[in-house]
């Protein structure tokens, strides 16, 4: 199951948020893709300029996935293209969000799976389960690719 959601956030929005993440981001190793930022978390994190985005994209997650979740973690990407920007891996949460703030132009839109490119326009937001093994794709231009990993959990009420 992937599902994608158009036109999640406005143009002067979806600027902001790239404008506001950048000095976040960091190269964190080999074992990371491209420039990452560290994680946003809900409580105690000193991120509350995102906490308006994470809301929202919370909100259509769930409706999405007809779920209640909860928030896991979250995390702001930059890739150009490069093969070496690809890390394949998976995250051990149900869901992962994908939100792509800005994307190469005219091909590459998206997620490599393991069965292939899943196209994604700009300014949308991919979910998908947290098992699917997937990665940044590459491109023959250096593009930049600016994106928003997002993860969730199932929520259980206790009683």
């Amino acid at each position: 199951m992937k599902l994608i959601v158009e036109n999640v956030l406005t143009k002067k929005e979806r600027k902001k948020l790239i404008k506001d993440c950048k000095p976040f981001l960091r190269d964190k190793g080999p074992k990371f893709p491209g420039l990452q930022s560290d994680f946003v978390q809900r409580e105690g994190c000193g991120f509350s300029q995102f906490e308006s985005v994470h809301t929202k994209f919370l909100d259509i997650a769930q409706t999405a996935v007809d779920t209640k979740l909860k928030w896991d973690v979250s995390w702001f990407v930059f890739t150009k293209g490069i093969i070496e920007n690809n890390g394949w891996h998976t995250h051990p949460v149900d869901y992962v969000g994908v939100y792509y703030m800005q994307t190469f132009p005219f091909f590459s839109n998206g997620t490599l799976f393991k069965e292939g490119l899943f196209k994604v326009p700009q300014n949308s937001l991919l979910i998908f389960p947290g098992h699917l093994e997937h990665a940044a794709p590459s491109s023959p231009l250096p593009f930049e690719r600016y994106t928003l990993a997002l993860n969730w959990n199932k929520y259980y009420d206790r009683y």
